[in-house]
This record gives C-alpha cells, sequence and structure tokens, in this order.
C-alpha cells in the first residue's frame, strides 16, 4: 500500500517555495489562503482520495451502464486501490474529456492512445490493455485496400477526438466525417450514408451484440487491421504529484498481472461477448 509522505514531502517543499513571505521570513495569512485554495484541487494525491478521470462510453471496456463500469475501469480501480487511491469516472465525449483534463477540471483520462500530442500534455501509465483498430464495412459490398491511397473516395465515419492509428490520423486526403458515437457509424454504415468506419474491434462487436444482433451478418471488418495499439491511463503534468500517482498505479499494475487478477477480470469480460460474434470479426485482442 502506497503511503502520501512523498506526497506531504513534496508540497511542503511547494509551499516553502512559492508561498508569500514577509519580511521577517513568516508566511503571510493572505498568501496561504490563497494557495491553500489554489492547490485544492490538486490535493487529490493524498491516500484515499479519488483520482477523477474520464472516458466515453466505450463498452465493454468502460461504460456507466456495465458491471464495475466495464472491466478495464475495474482493472484501473483495483490498480488505484492497491496504490491507495480510489477512481472517480465521469463519463463524457472524448472531445470534450480532453478539454477537461487540459482544463485541469479532472485528473485525467480513464483510457487512451499514445500520441506525440498527447505525451506533450500528459503523463502516461504502463499499457492496461491492447485494442486492435480496423475499418468496417458492409458483408455484401467487400471493400479491399492494400494502402490507405485505396481508400480515396469513400466515406469513412470516424468519432470526433478519437486517435486510430498515425497513418490514418494524418491521412487528410481520405473523407472522414465525424460522429460522437461509434453507434452513429454503425447506424450510418446500414443506412449507406457512409461507406466505411474505423473503430476497435471487441466495441463494435458490443454494439451489434446489444443493439442490431440483426446486423451481425451485415457488418465485416476489412483486412489488414489499421493498427494494435496499448491503451493507457494519462494524467495531466499540470500537476507534478500526478507523476507519482503513475508511478504507483504501474507498481499495482503489474503486481495484478504477476498474481492472476488481472487475468481473472478480463477472462470475465471476455466470456460476456459471443464467441461467434468475436470471431465473425476476428477479434485477437
Amino acid at each position: 500500500m502506497a503511503t502520501s509522505t512523498s506526497l506531504i514531502s513534496h508540497y511542503l517543499y511547494w509551499f516553502k517555495e512559492h508561498l508569500a513571505v514577509n519580511k521577517l521570513g513568516n508566511l503571510t495569512v493572505i498568501g496561504s489562503i490563497f494557495w491553500m485554495l489554489l492547490l485544492a484541487p490538486w490535493l487529490v494525491c493524498a491516500e484515499g482520495m479519488p483520482v477523477v478521470l474520464a472516458t466515453p462510453e466505450f463498452p465493454p471496456h468502460f461504460s456507466e451502464q456495465s458491471a464495475g463500469q466495464g472491466y478495464y475501469s475495474e482493472i484501473v480501480r483495483e490498480a488505484l486501490a492497491r496504490a491507495g487511491y480510489s477512481l472517480d469516472v465521469k463519463f463524457a465525449p472524448f472531445e470534450r474529456a480532453i478539454q477537461m483534463a487540459e482544463h485541469n477540471d479532472i485528473n485525467g483520462i480513464l483510457g487512451a492512445l499514445l500520441t506525440a500530442e498527447r505525451q506533450n500534455k500528459f503523463y502516461y501509465s504502463d499499457p492496461v490493455v491492447d485494442v486492435e483498430l480496423s475499418l468496417f464495412g458492409r458483408a455484401d459490398e467487400p471493400v479491399s485496400f492494400d494502402s490507405l491511397h485505396d481508400l480515396r473516395g469513400y466515406k469513412i465515419g470516424v468519432m470526433r477526438g478519437a486517435s486510430i492509428s498515425e497513418a490514418f490520423d494524418h491521412a487528410d486526403y481520405l473523407d472522414k466525417q465525424e460522429v460522437t458515437s461509434q453507434l452513429q457509424n454503425l447506424s450510418k454504415l446500414i443506412s449507406k450514408r457512409i461507406d466505411l468506419f474505423a473503430c476497435e474491434k471487441q466495441h463494435v462487436a458490443h454494439l451489434i451484440e446489444q443493439h442490431h444482433p440483426e446486423w451481425q451478418d451485415q457488418v465485416t471488418a476489412l483486412v489488414p487491421a489499421l493498427d494494435v495499439r496499448s491503451v493507457h491511463i494519462m494524467l495531466s503534468k499540470d500537476n507534478p504529484a500526478h507523476q507519482t500517482i503513475i508511478e504507483h498505479f504501474n507498481l499495482q499494475l503489474a503486481a495484478m498481472r504477476a498474481d492472476g487478477t488481472y487475468q481473472h477480470i478480463a477472462s470475465n469480460h471476455r466470456s460476456e461477448l459471443s464467441p461467434e460474434l468475436l470471431q465473425a470479426l476476428g477479434c485477437k485482442h
């Protein structure tokens, strides 16, 4: 169990260096109150206090409607609890979640893919899970491609603010049409308002199984997959104590893998999805 000793020491040092000091070397009352109020949102790092992370609805990984708010949330919650913190999840569209984290309204993002831009602003944890990202199309209108350039002329649905792969994210020559949820993309695909959409495979399997099982034979994953990427929690670099939280989290995540807790949570989730549908979509992760 992590203790808050190092964090307390950090803040004592911070106060010593930055609080207003009068000529006698005593802290002024006004200066103390001002900085205490300013730092109040950052004192999350004390043991037992919540780490507030935002995420969009993205079942089965994280969802307000799922048991434990999704298996990914369960893994993160357990690792944080072992490190002495609690988890408070706020659900919001991804672009809004990023804005909340950048403005320090929350501590960070529950699940995010690594990008160069985000690395400049956030501390990243070790990988929590790996996900496979692909393009999906209609089974009765097969699409083949060897490179992204072959997809010119197709209308491709994407979720606003989300990353797919470095190459895909920067392929400005593609006709990408933004939505705020992948369920919108799935519906637009079936109604032929788009030709393809980019998404994570298990999420698509969940959407079909829970919302439109009648579409199971109408949707196919294109080969090859666009990328296999790791998902991380990320905490704002504006708060220097967040690096300590990440270090504690990483240690406990590794311990969960070593003692089998991680595998137990993940396997329970896997059994909730249709094996036939997972196989049909070529899910490997």
